[in-house]
């Protein structure tokens, strides 16, 4: 797909590729110059290191003239400065590599000067002990004179080389210079029609692009504006609904804390009452052990009285027996009172022991029959006081069996009050944890309140943005469009959702 961007890259592309044509035509030709100037540098080096190195001979020859001349010693010194610049200048000259060439006329100088300096030491060790018209009319000035000439015309033919080859390094340099002015000239030349034939191609594209994205950019912001409307009425209702759900929470808070001292008094009334049941449990214990030791007294006192109903039995025997006694007795005592009467007055002793035994015999059986009754009433007694008992017995253990009862419905109870008292604790931590919960849940609604605030400010600042948008859309469209254009633009907007 041609797109702006892509177009606007490929008119990059073709200037940034004209630019490099040019740039490296540039970096050839500033190569170019810059060797050209070395070589012209080099040889003007060459070429002063050359009139240097002719100076300093010179410079010798004057110093040891004058010393020759005047036996002055000071001469010396500049004598030998200018020897060591010579021997230094035909070093250095030997190492440049642009007098390669001239290597053959390097090597005579360089013994010509050993020549000529061995003479002038000569010369100077000569001079302390002679005089001076001796050492003028000497043959080794004449000699001297030589050397130092041909010195000179080999320095002079060296320079006179190095200076051609600058004559033809600056020629050189000057066709170098011409070609990169025309170089250019040339791509500047090129490099402007190209960029005006790109700006050309972007203008039309971008004319097209912009008044594209105008109508679009109109089309989104009579959207955006509807939406913002609808999105700060729903930030509106957002931050009712938090303010309403805040209160809400509030009177959650309350009834968590109502719940919560409920709770707290339920579970105080829950150690009261285990504390209550636990004493209970215990007095029933308590009172269950006083049934049991009663029930034992009571059948104890059964066995007593089963014991003493067969002791009345025994003795109700025993009684029979004194009974037939005494009948038997009371019929002898007759039986004797008969004979007593039979025999007169000499039974008349025997009759009153016979009625005294008669006597003794009614008393014996009357009190036979006074004891049978009273054993009778002990027996009827004891009767009742083992059926009595027994009923006791009964009652005792079906007391026993209720204070059993009792204890286990006190133990059933602390168990229910010690869970009621367990969940009254929960339920207290779990109302103080659910008013925390709600506070928490307050601040979050208090948050989304802000949040719903800050929204609808920025559903108003969206609004805002989407109004500037619309302007900054017309007059892209017042700057790209045609009639036609307008005239789809008005379709596309009143096709566009109406804003709320």
């Amino acid at each position: 797909m041609k797109t702006y961007g892509r177009s606007l890259g490929l008119g990059f592309a073709v200037a940034s590729v004209a630019l490099c044509v040019m740039g490296g035509l540039a970096v050839r030709s500033a190569f170019l110059m810059e060797q050209s100037n070395l070589e012209v540098t080099d040889e003007q080096e060459d070429v002063r290191a050359i009139a240097a190195l002719s100076t300093a001979l010179t410079a010798t020859e004057t110093a040891q003239r004058g010393f020759l001349l005047t036996g002055d010693r000071a001469y010396l010194v500049p004598e030998k400065q200018a020897a060591t610049a010579v021997r230094q200048g035909l070093a250095w000259l030997q190492e440049r590599p642009s007098l390669a060439a001239g290597g053959r006329q390097l090597a005579e100088v360089q013994r010509g000067v050993s020549m000529l300096f061995d003479l002038y030491d000569a010369r100077i060790a000569q001079r302390p002990g002679a005089s001076l018209d001796a050492v003028m009319a000497s043959a080794k000035v004449a000699e001297g004179r030589q050397l130092m000439e041909g010195l000179r015309s080999r320095l002079s033919e060296l320079e006179r080389g190095q200076a051609a080859e600058l004559d033809a390094a600056a020629l050189a340099m000057n066709k170098t210079t011409a070609f990169v002015k025309t170089s250019a000239m040339a791509g500047t030349g090129m490099g402007l029609v190209l960029v005006l034939a790109v700006w050309i191609g972007l203008q039309r594209l971008l004319t097209r692009t912009v008044g594209t994205a105008a109508d679009e950019v109109a089309l989104q912001s009579r959207a955006l504006t509807a939406s913002s409307g609808r999105q700060a009425l729903s930030s509106q209702h957002t931050a009712t609904a938090a303010v309403q759900l805040s209160a809400t929470l509030h009177e959650v808070q309350t009834a968590a804390g109502q719940i919560a001292r409920r709770s707290t008094e339920v579970q105080q009334v829950a150690m009261a009452s285990t504390h209550a049941a636990l004493e209970g449990g215990l007095a029933a214990e308590q009172a269950q052990s006083t049934v049991q030791a009663l029930r034992v007294q009571i059948d104890h006192v059964v066995d007593q009285m089963l014991r003493l109903g067969k002791s009345v039995q025994d003795a109700e025997g025993v009684l029979g027996t004194m009974e037939s006694l005494a009948a038997r007795t009371n019929i002898l005592a007759i039986n004797a009172t008969i004979e007593a009467a039979g025999a007169g007055s000499a039974g008349e002793r025997f009759q009153t022991v016979a009625d005294e035994i008669r006597l003794l015999a009614k008393t014996m059986q009357a009190d036979a029959i006074d004891i049978k009754r009273r054993l009778e009433l002990i027996r009827n007694a004891s009767n009742a006081t083992v059926m009595t008992t027994e009923g006791g017995s009964k009652a005792v253990d079906e007391s026993v069996k209720r204070f059993a009862e009792v204890a286990n419905t006190l133990r059933t109870i602390v168990e229910r009050v010690r869970f009621t008292e367990t969940a009254s604790r929960e339920i207290t931590s779990s109302t103080q944890q659910q008013s925390v919960a709600v506070q928490q849940m307050d601040g979050a609604m208090a948050d989304v309140s802000r949040s719903a605030k800050e929204a609808e400010e920025i559903a108003s600042g969206n609004l805002l943005t989407a109004s500037s948008l619309s302007d900054t859309a017309q007059r892209l469209s017042a700057f790209v469009a045609t009639p036609a254009r307008w005239r789809l633009l008005a379709k596309r907007l009143d096709a566009a959702p109406v804003p709320q």
